[in-house]
């Protein structure tokens, strides 16, 4: 068998492997996760986890741990030594990016997380009388590369003694740690005491003997350090009122103790200074107005008393005060202080003040009467009950007196056309009340002559226009009279006047005379006129109906008596008009499938009405021929399906061909 044989069957028996055989794609295997177990890392597949065991006493830690080893941090013997500790602090930090929690869970183990990548494992243990014993406080901060090697670093301090350990970076047990210099304890009994409005007195019991000194927190911020043995502080340039959080801790060489005690304060303000030059102003009977200088830069406002009881407060930097509602003929003592939050000054020295007695209330509602052009008529209200009189005023000037009780008076000495303002007062033994508001009297001229030549003119069914001359120089007016009765008035100098809203095809007659304060002039000539027939009403309910695709009927209400016909209106443009008395109208020679709007108006000789609407109609499509329906197709034999053999054995000869081209050309 030459080559190109064998290659072909070589071809054909893969193909026909590749049809038969599903052999399914195989995936890479995934690079391992970290999952999580028991708190720590686990590298999968193996399913392994080496966790940092319990801590029980100094420190001795194994490094370079490979994967598959186990990592243990252990300590001595409890028995070797017994003291107090506040907590057991272990700190984690991965050094990968990926983040991950750490959560030990065993006995007396809290897990405390500190931030995203670091956490505090705090160890409570106790022995048999209940005292907390154990490592003092220390840190541990294990860096983890991929679950294979560990750096593991702890800080360890206890009472007395302090030992540091670094895991070296092979393979090697660290010692156990030597006594070192250990934090001072922290500072107890902290008080904080506002000793002025701007300072602030702390003291702390000193409970260590190897402190270097002490910090100073206020509001969490470091302000100060004090040296060894010192346990007082003094706080100074602070805000007065304002509230502030301090704490102390003692440090040295090997760090600084916690926080202890804080304390909160709140300033107290500087008491103001006490106003002074206190003095008052008596403005009426019933008003006192006290005036008072401020000495003080810090006060919140001012406290006014009266009788010594405090009858009103204002703010800062304000001196004066009105006090109101008191009583006449009587004695009052004013005093004023000047206050802040919680303090308040000295009281000013007493003012005495006294009221007058009350003068009589003043008249109110003052008018007057024109009598003649030389003489006017006052009238008043009495507001008093205690007045001796009353007295009335001409232009500023005082003209007469009036007897108690009096609500009138005369004034003849006027002259024709000429203004006065008058005011009255009451008054009694006491003083004068105030005077009663301006009244402004302008007596009289002489009667106007009558208007001359009056005309009337028909403008509209409903207006007529009236016209005549002013025959008068001192006239207020002219009143229109029709009919005999006055129907309106105009203002001086008017020489015509438009009657509206009249009835269609009636007569009126007109009269008019010209008026002041003196009278009325004489009636002018009678004038009549007829007004001209009245618009009909306008149609209603206006309703356009398709009969057919060129056909619109119209119809609406005749809401007239007086139309002279109709107009008919097709999208705006009038196409018709109909006669009196009509209610319909047909519109042919339409466009199908078009919408059309209609409007219809009466009219007669006066004019035409307003448009009534119909809206908006479409008239219906025209009738199409219904298509004639298509032929149905001839049925088709399906052409026969090709089997798999028969694909497979076409494919088979073509690879064979393929493959005897190929070995030819080989």
């Amino acid at each position: 068998m030459n080559r190109a044989w064998q290659s072909s069957l070589v071809v054909l028996a893969l193909s026909l492997a590749i049809l038969f055989f599903v052999v399914p794609l195989t995936q890479s295997e995934e690079n391992p996760k970290y999952t999580y177990r028991y708190g720590c890392p686990v590298w999968q597949p193996e399913e392994k986890a080496y966790c940092p065991e319990r801590y029980q006493s100094l420190v001795s830690a194994k490094n370079s741990y490979a994967k598959g080893e186990e990592v243990k941090i252990t300590m001595t013997e409890l028995k070797d030594f017994e003291y107090k500790v506040d907590k057991v602090e272990i700190h984690f930090k991965p050094m990968f990016e990926h983040d991950f929690n750490l959560y030990y869970t065993e006995k007396d183990l809290e897990v405390i997380p500190r931030r995203k990548d670091e956490w505090s494992w705090v160890w409570d243990q106790k022995n048999k009388e209940g005292e907390q014993v154990g490592a003092g406080r220390f840190y541990a901060r294990v860096s983890f590369d991929c679950c294979k090697n560990y750096r593991v670093y702890f800080r360890i301090s206890r009472s007395g003694a302090g030992a540091e350990v670094e895991v070296p970076s092979q393979p090697e047990e660290t010692e156990e740690a030597g006594e070192q210099v250990v934090a001072p304890t922290s500072p107890g009994g902290l008080t904080a005491e506002a000793i002025s409005s701007r300072e602030i007195r702390l003291t702390w019991s000193d409970n260590s003997d190897n402190e270097d000194g002490f910090r100073i927190y206020r509001n969490g911020t470091e302000i100060a350090t004090v040296g060894p043995n010192v346990t007082s502080y003094t706080d100074s340039g602070l805000e007065q009122g304002k509230s502030y959080n301090y704490s102390v801790a003692s440090f040295n060489e090997a760090g600084e103790s916690g926080l202890r005690e804080a304390r909160s304060v709140r300033l107290p303000y500087r008491t103001p200074a006490s106003p002074g030059g206190l003095s008052a102003k008596v403005l009426s009977p019933t008003e006192v107005r006290l005036t008072w200088n401020d000495n003080s830069d810090n006060e919140k406002g001012f406290r006014i008393y009266r009788n010594e009881n405090r009858i009103a407060t204002v703010g800062s930097n304000v001196t004066s005060y009105t006090d109101s509602g008191l009583e006449g003929d009587t004695k009052y003592t004013y005093r004023v202080s000047a206050y802040v939050d919680g303090t308040e000054s000295s009281l000013t020295g007493d003012l005495e003040v006294t009221t007058p007695s009350e003068v009589p209330s003043a008249p109110g509602n003052v008018s007057s009467k024109i009598l003649s052009p030389t003489e006017v008529r006052l009238t008043w209200n009495d507001n008093s009950d205690n007045e001796d009189g009353f007295r009335i005023y001409k232009n500023g000037e005082k003209i007469a007196e009036a007897s108690a009780n009096t609500t009138s008076y005369i004034d003849s000495e006027l002259t024709e056309n000429t203004s006065y303002t008058y005011r009255v007062s009451s008054f009694n033994e006491s003083g004068e009340s105030s005077r009663s508001s301006r009244l402004n009297v302008t007596t009289p001229v002489k009667v106007p002559r009558s208007p001359g030549q009056l005309r009337t003119e028909t403008i509209s069914p409903s207006r007529i226009e009236l016209s005549w001359s002013d025959n008068s120089d001192n006239e207020e007016g002219f009143m229109i009279y029709r009919n005999g009765n006055r129907i309106d008035t105009v203002g001086p100098n008017t020489t015509s006047y438009l009657h509206r809203d009249l009835r269609g095809e009636t007569r009126y007659c007109y009269e008019v005379v010209a008026y002041n304060n003196s009278g009325e002039s004489e009636l002018t000539n009678r004038n009549c006129s007829t007004t001209l027939k009245s618009l009909p009403d306008g149609p209603s309910n206006v309703n356009a109906t398709p009969l057919s695709p060129s056909e619109i009927r119209l119809t609406w209400n005749d809401n007239s008596d007086n139309e002279n016909g109709f107009n008919i209106y097709r999208d705006g443009v009038e196409i018709a008009t109909a006669g009196p008395n009509t209610t319909s109208y047909l519109d042919t020679g339409l466009d199908p499938d078009r919408s059309y709007t209609y409007e219809v108006s009466a009219y007669n000789s006066s004019g035409e009405t307003g448009l009534a609407s119909s809206g908006s109609v479409i008239t219906p499509r025209a009738e199409e021929p219904e298509p004639e329906p298509e032929p149905e197709p001839e049925p088709r034999e399906p052409e026969p399906p090709i089997s798999q053999k028969q694909l497979l054995a076409g494919i088979g000869v073509v690879l064979m061909v393929m493959g005897y081209i190929y070995a030819e050309m080989g």
